[in-house]
């Protein structure tokens, strides 16, 4: 059992990544074809031009990007139809991601190279681990809660609901040390842009 439970969690891991390079490649297009790429649920503050000018904003704009998946991640999965709505938002991550990177090309050409491989791509691989990991905590409460409405069983529940919030916990303190982080590599390396 521990071990179908092990595929289960490499595979869950493979199939959300896919979402996500999807949602790269969606956000890439759409950069292409799109002229205004400025608004903030569209970069999701992946592109270093507007992450913030200071090392505070670069911060909070980092964090709120990131605690803000995850508490919508959070509350998703207090429902039985979540699935979707997780593939949905691994999609959009990446989207953002997608359109940063695309967009940092766009202005600076292959100068660009530089900038997108130290200021997004560190912070892109980091915000996506915590984001699949989270849209796959997402998923298997959604899950639970499915199976409880079909069957009616709940055992165990108060312990599988105070281990489902400490993981959203440590989700949030991990996006607290991506975006200092983040803060720090935008800082150094800012002649980059």
């Amino acid at each position: 059992m521990k071990n179908k439970d092990y595929k289960f969690k490499e595979n869950s891991f493979i199939i959300l990544g896919i979402a996500v390079i999807f949602g790269i490649a969606v956000g890439t297009f759409f950069q292409t074809v799109s002229a205004d790429c400025s608004q903030p649920l569209i970069h999701q503050y992946f592109a270093p031009i507007y992450s913030g000018n200071t090392v505070l904003e670069v911060f909070r704009n980092t964090f709120v990007s990131s605690a803000v998946f995850t508490a919508i991640a959070f509350l998703i999965g207090t429902s039985a139809v979540g699935l979707p709505f997780g593939i949905a938002m691994l999609i959009y991550r990446g989207f953002g991601i997608g359109v940063s990177s695309t967009l940092m090309f766009a202005l600076n050409g292959k100068g660009a190279f530089p900038a997108v491989a130290i200021m997004i791509l560190p912070k892109a691989m980091a915000v996506t681990v915590v984001s699949v990991l989270a849209v796959r905590e997402l998923i298997r409460s959604s899950s639970r809660l499915f199976v409880f409405w079909k069957d009616g069983n709940d055992e165990g529940e108060r312990k599988t609901v105070r281990l489902y919030i400490v993981k959203f916990i440590v989700l949030i303190v991990i996006s607290i040390i991506i975006a200092a982080a983040d803060s720090v590599i935008n800082y150094v390396f800012s002649g980059l842009l």
